[in-house]
């Protein structure tokens, strides 16, 4: 009990230190993984609460890793034929070839699928029938609902048709400028909290240890 007083410092001193480097590596990961997947969808229309994209920001994040697959998503305001918006979005926002985007107008009720030359390969007409359904269904009248479903249903139709991908096709999630950022100020906050540590306890602590000259 003596050297546990004697040495409380030291074991303060460390936790603390190790308490700042996690929190630094739970922020940069949480950023890293999830900010890909949070371009794969846009609700330009304002039909979906946070709690439906996250929704489907997980199920992307699921997909992506099993088959190297991302079922974007993409509500707007009508902008010419749906079928020309959903194709240059397609294209300007860099989808993969293994790729699938829904693009919906959902004030003139119209739906739209785009596909990446890979997943072409393996798609049906199964698929332009879900949509349809859900359209029919009330996609529309509840959006907030039932597109994140939608979403699931697709999913585990590309789970079943496409074939493992393992990491080769799941998509690198480079850093961004604001992640990298986050990281550099947790690695300081770090850096500043073990100076602060050393400075008020290790450094106290020796002191009281010298002997008296």
């Amino acid at each position: 009990m003596n050297m546990l007083r004697a040495y409380w410092h030291w074991v303060v001193s460390a936790l603390l230190i190790a308490a700042a480097i996690a929190l630094g590596a739970v922020l940069t990961i949480n950023i890293v993984d999830t900010s890909f997947y949070r371009s794969r969808v846009s609700d330009g229309a304002g039909v979906l609460s946070g709690q439906a994209k996250d929704a489907i920001f997980s199920g992307n994040k699921s997909l992506d890793r099993a088959r190297g697959c991302i079922i974007g998503v993409v509500t707007a305001e009508a902008e010419g034929a749906i079928a020309d918006y959903a194709e240059k979005t397609f294209t300007d926002d860099h989808f993969g070839q293994n790729d699938l985007l829904l693009t919906l107008y959902p004030a003139e009720r119209q739906w739209y699928l785009s596909y990446g030359d890979r997943f072409a390969l393996y798609s049906s007409n199964e698929l332009l029938q879900i949509v349809s359904a859900a359209a029919e269904g009330g996609l529309f009248d509840a959006p907030d609902e039932n597109l994140p479903e939608l979403h699931e249903t697709l999913s585990t139709w590309a789970m079943a048709h496409l074939p493992e991908s393992g990491a080769e096709l799941s998509r690198e999630k480079p850093m961004s400028g604001a992640s990298f950022l986050l990281v550099l100020l947790s690695f300081i906050a770090s850096l500043a909290a073990a100076a602060a540590i050393i400075r008020f306890a290790v450094i106290p602590l020796k002191l009281r240890k010298k002997p008296n000259g």
